[in-house]
C-alpha cells in the first residue's frame, strides 16, 4: 500500500516501556534523534526514520507517532512541532501574495520585471540561475547573466535578443556570470539580422566590476564566435581589486568619500550603484534604476479658450516653449502643463552580507528585488557565506522605505511554498521578510514571474 505511518500495538507498547529487548533499546534511542519523516505536508502520513527492529511483530498502520511513550519525544522536538504548526498557520498569507503576482495583468504598463533565474548558487528543477530583466518601453535592462539566462529567454513571451540594449553584472561569481558569452552570441546575431533589415542596431552595453573584462577577453580568446559579440564594456573600479590589467572603460564614484557610482544615463533612465560586502576578496554591486520623470498632461481646454488647437504645435508646448500665437500673443508652453509625473524607481540588491550601504540610494523606491538565501535562524550561516537572511532584506526595505519587496536567490533547501516533501517552502521566508518589513506586500520571486510597475498619478 505504498509509504504508511506506523501504530504500534498494545504488546509492543510494553516491550517500548520496558526496553527489555536490546534491538528495541536501540531504535528507540534513533528515534529520539531522527524522529518522524514527512511526506506532502502538514495532515499527511508520517513515517518512522529507521524500520522497526524484527522482532517486533505487533505494528500496524496510522498514527504511530500519537501511541509512542512521551519520553521518547523531546523538547527540542516539540518545540520543532509548535514551530511549524505556527508556520503552517502563516502560510495562507504569503500564498495569497504569491499567487497575487503570478495572476499579473498581460496588459504593459511602461515598465516590468521579468526573473528569469531566481535559485541561490545553483539551478534547481524549478528555479534557475541567477537573472532578471528589466523590461520598459523600446529597450530591455538584464541585471546577471547565469547559466541559462538565453534558454529562459527564449521561453519568455514577453522577451527577445535584440531587446536587450544594456546588461549590468552584480559580481563575478559563476552563477552570476557563466552565462554571459552565449548570451552575447545570440544578442550580437539577433542585431545582425535587425541591421540587414535596415534597423540601425548600436553595440550592448555592459557594466560590472572589475575582473568582468578579463574574463570575457579569455573566453573570447578560447571559444570561436562565427560572429563576433559586438559590445562597450565599462568597469566599476574598486580601490580594493586586486587583480590584472586595466583594459577597459572604467566609472569611479561621483566624489571623494561618496561611494556612489553614476553609471550610465539614457532618455529613459539614470542608473546609479553602490558596492557591498560579499565575500572575501570580492565586493557586490547594487544597482538603482531611477526613470526619468515626464511632463504633465497639457490643459487643452485653458489652451482652446486662447484659440489653440489641438496638433503640432502641441509638441512645442510639451517642450515648455514660448510660442508666438497668429493674434500675436505670446504664450508659455510650461503654463499649460500639468504637475510632472515622477519616474519609477527599482533597486537590485543581489548576493551580499549586509545591505545597509544601498538605504539612501535606494529611498522611496517603488520595488526592491533582494536576495534572500536563508531563514533568519540561519544568520550566521548566511553571514559566513556572504549572504543575507529573509529579515536582514525586510528590515533593509523597511529603512529604505520601499513600497514592495520581492525576493530572490533562493538556497536550493528550500522548495517552492510546500510543493517537495521534507523541504520548508520560500513561504517561511516571505513570512520573515513581511514581519521585518512591516507590510504585507512581499513576494518570493519565482522563474519567469512578471511584476508591472505602475507610474504614481503626481508628486
Amino acid at each position: 500500500r505504498g509509504i504508511g505511518s506506523i501504530r504500534l500495538s498494545p504488546s509492543a507498547m510494553r516491550a517500548t516501556r520496558m526496553m527489555s529487548c536490546p534491538s528495541a533499546r536501540r531504535w528507540a534511542l534513533k528515534l529520539q534523534k531522527y524522529p518522524t519523516q514527512r511526506f506532502g505536508g502538514p495532515g499527511t502520513a508520517a513515517v518512522p526514520s529507521c524500520s522497526p527492529p524484527r522482532c517486533w511483530f505487533g505494528v500496524i498502520r496510522d498514527g504511530w507517532e500519537e501511541h509512542m511513550p512521551e519520553y521518547s519525544i523531546t523538547r527540542k522536538q516539540r518545540k520543532i512541532r509548535e514551530r511549524t504548526e505556527e508556520q503552517n498557520r502563516m502560510r495562507t498569507r504569503s500564498a495569497k501574495n504569491i499567487n497575487k503576482a503570478l495572476k499579473a495583468t498581460d496588459e504593459f504598463v511602461g515598465m516590468e520585471v521579468v526573473f528569469l533565474g531566481t535559485a541561490g548558487n545553483m539551478p534547481t528543477a524549478f528555479r534557475n540561475c541567477s537573472s532578471l530583466a528589466l523590461r520598459m518601453e523600446g529597450s530591455t535592462y538584464l541585471f546577471d547573466c547565469g547559466e541559462g539566462a538565453q534558454s529562459q529567454i527564449l521561453r519568455s513571451p514577453r522577451l527577445s535578443f535584440a531587446s536587450i540594449d544594456k546588461i549590468f553584472v552584480t559580481h563575478m561569481h559563476g552563477d552570476h556570470v557563466f552565462g554571459l558569452p552565449g548570451l552575447l552570441a545570440s544578442v550580437t546575431n539577433a542585431k545582425k539580422e535587425s541591421r540587414q533589415a535596415g534597423k540601425e542596431q548600436p553595440p550592448i552595453d555592459i557594466y560590472g566590476p572589475q575582473g568582468l573584462g578579463e574574463y570575457l577577453n579569455v573566453m573570447g580568446m578560447t571559444n570561436t564566435f562565427e560572429t563576433k559579440p559586438r559590445f562597450n564594456l565599462h568597469e566599476l573600479k574598486d580601490p580594493d581589486y586586486v587583480g590584472g590589467k586595466r583594459l577597459h572603460h572604467q566609472i569611479k564614484t561621483s566624489g571623494p568619500g561618496a561611494g556612489v557610482f553614476d553609471v550610465c544615463e539614457d532618455d529613459k533612465c539614470v542608473v546609479k550603484a553602490v558596492m557591498l560586502p560579499h565575500a572575501p576578496n570580492m565586493k557586490s554591486i547594487a544597482y538603482v534604476v531611477q526613470e526619468k520623470s515626464i511632463v504633465g498632461r497639457v490643459d487643452v481646454k485653458a489652451l482652446s479658450a486662447r484659440g489653440v488647437l489641438p496638433g503640432p504645435i502641441y509638441k512645442r508646448i510639451k517642450n515648455g516653449e514660448k510660442i508666438t500665437l497668429p493674434n500675436g500673443d505670446v504664450i508659455n508652453g510650461a503654463d499649460f502643463l500639468g504637475p510632472r509625473k515622477p519616474g519609477r524607481k527599482i533597486a537590485i540588491v543581489m548576493d551580499n552580507k549586509n545591505s545597509e550601504g544601498v538605504v539612501d540610494l535606494a529611498y522611496g523606491a517603488d520595488v526592491m528585488i533582494h536576495e534572500s538565501s536563508f531563514e533568519a535562524g540561519l544568520r550566521k550561516v548566511a553571514e559566513k557565506k556572504g549572504h543575507c537572511t529573509s529579515k536582514m532584506a525586510g528590515e533593509t526595505a523597511r529603512e529604505a522605505g520601499v513600497k514592495q519587496l520581492v525576493l530572490t536567490h533562493f538556497s536550493n533547501r528550500y522548495a517552492l511554498l510546500n510543493s517537495v516533501p521534507g523541504l520548508p517552502g520560500v513561504d517561511l521566508l516571505v513570512d520573515e521578510a513581511m514581519e521585518a518589513f512591516r507590510s504585507d506586500n512581499v513576494v518570493a520571486a519565482i522563474d519567469f514571474m512578471s511584476i508591472p510597475i505602475t507610474r504614481a498619478s503626481s508628486d
